[in-house]
């Protein structure tokens, strides 16, 4: 007999889904008597088709305000176009994830899915080594396709996170948490330390996270920070270099993507960009900064991004 199962995570626990097809014919009943006595016999009406096969979800299990997806299909890059081939993606709703879907020694990941998503997204987890995303799936898309997904490298090395708060930096981008705050890790992600240290890098636009529009957010800078869905509170201060070569004192607005799928009232919007404050450039017009005050700073860690205002 043959079986074949995929799983995925159903938030409180992880389903299996099997297709069961037949290695040898159906036994029948005036067979011998060994075959008469085994216990796991397929019979045809019990065969139940795979994904592969069917190419379509169950409308049965069809959840409110949900769409299919059927499939993904991704190939994941390095900063020099080569195949990244240690990592792997989720597609994510607010309901469910499927299982990591791993990169091939080419960098390519496939998985036949067959599943209804509420709010799906494409979601990379890059623990230390690479800037973390999610990204909205568009809803009438039931095959994602994507020739090339972009990683971002995370600095090698790590800056602890203050006992007590103040200043933490990393690649140059300093954040600054106040002394009462208390920084409340992911508890999906690794408990190893390492992972639990700040880590920054620039992400090129160019390089953005798939099904980026940025046509109405029209975001000029992306800084990617670790460790990812980190909460925060209060919110902590964000320090980052003037890149894009603002003019002094220049106010601008930042932006955080939403990587959190399973938090209630998280700070972004899952898969999209929330704003988290304004800031302004430094009077040197060197840096650029979170504003003080309610309602300003990195609620979350995440990817930031910041415009002009």
């Amino acid at each position: 007999m043959r079986v074949a199962c995929s799983s995925w995570i159903l938030f409180g626990g992880v389903i299996a889904a099997c297709s069961t097809s037949p290695s040898n014919p159906p036994v029948d009943a005036g067979g011998s008597d060994d075959q008469k006595t085994q216990k796991d016999v397929i019979q045809p009406d019990q065969f139940v088709a795979s994904c592969t096969d069917t190419k379509a979800c169950d409308p049965s299990t069809q959840a409110t305000n949900s769409s299919c997806l059927v499939s993904v299909d991704a190939t994941l890059l390095d900063l020099m176009a080569k195949p990244v081939a240690t990592e792997s993606v989720f597609i994510c709703g607010t309901n469910l994830c499927t299982s990591p879907l791993a990169a091939n020694a080419m960098g390519k990941v496939h998985g036949d899915v067959c599943l209804w998503f509420i709010k799906a997204a494409f979601k990379y987890l890059g623990g230390p080594n690479y800037v973390s995303f999610a990204s909205t799936i568009p809803a009438n898309m039931t095959a994602v396709s994507l020739p090339s997904v972009v990683l971002t490298p995370l600095p090698v090395a790590g800056a602890d996170f203050p006992a007590n708060g103040g200043d933490i930096v990393s690649n140059g981008v300093t954040l600054t948490a106040p002394a009462a705050a208390g920084v409340k890790f992911d508890s999906s992600e690794s408990s190893d330390a390492n992972w639990h240290k700040f880590r920054v890098a620039q992400v090129d636009l160019k390089n953005a996270p798939p099904f980026f529009d940025n046509t109405t957010l029209k975001l000029e800078v992306l800084w990617g920070l670790a460790p990812t869905n980190a909460l925060i509170t209060p919110s902590a201060a964000l320090k980052v270099p003037n890149t894009q070569k603002w003019a002094a004192n220049a106010a601008v607005e930042f932006f955080l993507n939403g990587v959190n799928n399973a938090g209630a009232n998280p700070p972004a919007p899952y898969g999209g960009w929330g704003p988290i404050g304004t800031g302004h450039v430094s009077a040197d017009a060197l840096t650029v900064s979170t504003d003080a005050g309610m309602g300003n700073g990195v609620p979350m860690i995440g990817t930031v991004g910041i415009r002009l205002k």
